[in-house]
């Protein structure tokens, strides 16, 4: 992926730099707020994007700081665009990567190679690289998801390079890190720092460190030896608006034009969830395909919950709460009415309580009765 433009004095001569994240694994980048960190993930996202189709690499872009990160959300490489509020998400993203580290795991041990880039080769199958974009890594500092979290990138950072699962990370000091982690990142740079003992911690001892220019996206990067290296921007752009808007007219013709399969993005279920919507999705009709009578959906991985047609003669609802208990009858009753054939409905109501939903049953009756040879809801 393109980094920017090189300065090599000694040699009196400038160059394109790149970082080949099949070799260096994962990257980092450090620098103070309003200095370039969210530009260069944009840029080298969106060049990653540009050379490579969906099938080859996917991105998660963990968006820890002012949403920088939302221009690049529509690129039909992107799974999800996560921000430090979506607790939730993270959380599901977190079993979501764990669960692809160990498929990926189990599918080296099984034909006994050493890494997924070699699979793709033997086996010619599709197995897209992942990389994983995490802008402002010291924002999720006493969050309750930081070690569940932090356990992922250290483990993902060790074995980058054999399963093909590569760190993006900017933050604002290298000690923002922990050791554990930051060991295992290969490349780390840096933009301007307040301290010259910052910068040789990252890059090492170089004349360069003595005077670091203060410009924006001028960051010193180890590669034979200690370079200046201009940050690449996104897009073209006179300001900072204006590469944002040409990036998401970039970000929106990828989207346009591309009809090829997209990484699945973190599944949640929608915060209003309407009996319509929920009969459209396509999962319940398959389900419902299956001989299955859909009551809602699973909270972790959104699929659908209900039970076998006639597997069950008594289903029982239990809440505490009155209204909970009466939106749960009525939404059963719809699914029924809508979704079941050859099902008689009968409603049986002494108290009088649902006496509005009769419409939705078959038959309605609101006398005491003490048995039925048809089904009771």
């Amino acid at each position: 992926m393109l980094i920017g433009l090189a300065d090599i004095p000694q040699n009196q001569a400038q160059e394109l730099a790149y970082i080949n994240l099949s070799e260096e694994g994962s990257v980092a980048l450090y620098g103070s707020p309003g200095y370039g960190k969210t530009s260069f993930v944009q840029s080298v996202v969106f060049d990653l994007a540009r050379k490579y189709s969906p099938e080859r690499v996917n991105f998660y872009l963990l968006d820890f700081g002012t949403n920088g990160l939302a221009p690049l959300r529509s690129l039909p490489h992107v799974a999800d665009h996560i921000l430090l509020s979506e607790k939730r998400k993270i959380e599901k993203f977190i079993r979501i990567m764990l669960e692809e580290v160990n498929r990926r795991k189990r599918l080296m041990n099984k034909h006994a190679i050493s890494s997924m880039d070699m699979y793709r080769h033997i086996f010619d199958e599709s197995e897209p690289s992942i990389v994983i974009a995490l802008d402002v890594f010291e924002a999720m500092r006493e969050e309750s998801f930081e070690e569940e979290l932090y356990s992922l990138l250290i483990n993902t950072a060790r074995e980058s390079l054999s399963l093909d699962i590569h760190l993006i990370i900017t933050a604002g000091r290298k000690s923002s890190i922990r050791s554990s982690l930051e060991s295992n990142i290969k490349q780390q740079m840096t933009l301007p720092q307040n301290e010259v003992s910052e910068v040789r911690s990252i890059v090492g001892m170089s004349p360069l460190t003595n005077d670091m220019e203060d410009i924006k996206g001028r960051i010193l990067m180890k590669r034979d030896e200690v370079d200046v290296v201009q940050l690449a921007l996104p897009c073209e752009g006179e300001n900072d608006v204006e590469i944002n808007l040409n990036l998401t007219k970039g970000v929106n013709y990828f989207d346009t034009i591309y009809n090829g399969k997209r990484p699945k993005p973190i599944p949640m279920v929608p915060d209003e969830l309407t009996e319509e919507d929920y009969l459209a999705r396509e999962d319940i009709n398959k389900f419902v395909e299956q001989d299955m009578i859909p009551f809602g959906l699973d909270e972790e991985r959104v699929v659908p919950v209900g039970i076998k047609a006639g597997g069950a003669q008594n289903l029982v609802l239990i809440s505490d709460q009155d209204l909970h208990a009466d939106l749960a009858v009525k939404h059963v009753l719809f699914v029924l009415n809508n979704l079941t054939k050859d099902v008689r409905l009968v409603l049986l109501d002494p108290v009088r309580n649902y006496e509005d939903w009769k419409d939705l049953v078959q038959e309605y009756r609101h006398e005491s009765v003490e048995e039925f040879n048809f089904h009771i809801i």
